[in-house]
């Protein structure tokens, strides 16, 4: 019976242990996902997150006076007391448009300082900026300054080589390629097939895919073709699942089952 207990014990263990990681990058999800005590996007998850992944993704629009900030929906209206678009107010005017969440308010954040003391609190981290295209008047010109202000981004002290771009729109990823080709840019796929064939013919370093949408064989598949894979939308029962298709990236909602 002694034996039988010990057997039992050794396996519960194992079953409550963390996955493991192997080469995968373990990135927090909008910081530390919905597992975090404070909303996504914002300065206190963002940074928290750091403390247990290997990088942190965050939604990422353009303000009217060119800022690059952290914010997810097309709409100010979704999180904030204003309304409209992100693209049609300056950084001084989002002061008066903090998130709310529950009692507390959070001031939007501004991503080259965030980052900048992000890549100091862990320099071996990078960050996934998924941008969210939202313009407020001509599209072209709004993508040209959009593609700009991530170049300028990039060649901040200490962000060098650390930034990855993740989004669905191609002719936006071709610009920031054109512009940056020292920066990975991941397309945002909803099929896993057509998007690598479409990522490995214009030569983006990547795709971004939901966990659900994309096997074994296809992450395999694409890593053969010189395409690096990350899963997202990947919570903590499905870590173990996820980590067995030996993806590059996992942008996950719960990243402390992550930690080594």
């Amino acid at each position: 019976m002694h034996m039988r207990a010990c057997f039992i014990a050794v396996v519960l263990l194992a079953a409550c242990s963390p996955p493991e990681r192997g080469h995968t990058r373990i990135i927090g999800h909008g910081g530390s996902g919905n597992e975090g005590s404070f909303p996504m996007n914002t300065g206190p998850s963002l940074l928290a997150a750091l403390r247990v992944t290997d990088g942190i993704e965050m939604d990422v629009q353009l303000t009217a006076d060119h800022v690059l900030v952290a914010y997810h929906d097309d709409d100010l209206s979704v999180s904030t007391r204003c309304a409209g678009r992100i693209n049609a107010y300056t950084w001084a005017q989002l002061a008066e448009c903090p998130l709310l969440s529950r009692a507390d308010a959070y001031p939007i954040v501004r991503l080259d300082s965030l980052l900048m003391e992000a890549a100091t609190m862990n320099p071996d981290a990078d960050f996934t900026l998924d941008c969210k295209l939202f313009a407020e008047k001509e599209w072209w010109p709004y993508l040209e300054r959009f593609a700009e202000r991530i170049d300028a981004l990039h060649a901040l002290p200490g962000l060098q080589g650390k930034l990855l771009v993740e989004c669905q729109v191609i002719d936006f990823l071709q610009l920031v390629r054109d512009r940056s080709p020292a920066i990975p840019v991941f397309l945002y796929a909803t099929d896993a097939q057509a998007h690598a064939d479409s990522a490995a013919r214009r030569g983006f370093t990547g795709i971004s895919i939901d966990n659900d949408l994309i096997s074994a064989a296809q992450v395999a598949d694409a890593r053969s073709r010189g395409l690096a894979v990350t899963l997202f939308d990947v919570g903590a029962f499905g870590r173990a699942a996820a980590l067995a298709k030996q993806p590059d990236r996992i942008q996950t909602d719960a990243p402390s089952g992550f930690v080594r």
